[in-house]
């Protein structure tokens, strides 16, 4: 088995294959295999901790604070409506109002 450490134009860097079977795969994968684990967050840490470098934690997102109208509400109606659009002239349009000539033929069946 062996492992590619550098990207090249033969594949990406963390990719391993095994050149008596032709299995291939990601290193993560080998990682999580052989230590049992089930979580990505698990398989992370390992391959750091082996690795010896450092868990660089996520920065906090900012809160984000909507101002959205609770569903259901009056407020959510408005806004709902305010973001509608005509129908005249779509498919919508003309399933609801079909031209004289449909109506003929459907009301003829």
């Amino acid at each position: 088995m062996f492992v590619r450490l550098i990207a090249s134009p033969k594949g990406q860097a963390g990719k391993w294959m095994d050149a008596a079977t032709g299995q291939h795969g990601h290193l993560l994968d080998v990682i999580r295999e052989s230590c049992g684990l089930l979580h990505f967050r698990d398989v992370a840490d390992e391959a750091l901790r082996f690795l010896n470098l450092p868990r660089s934690d996520p920065a906090p997102s900012p809160k984000v604070t909507h101002n959205k109208p609770l569903a259901r509400s009056p407020q959510a109606a408005a806004r709902l409506f305010a973001m509608s659009q005509p129908v005249t002239g779509t498919l919508c349009h003309l399933l609801k109002h079909p031209p004289r000539v449909a109506q003929a033929a459907i009301s003829k069946v």
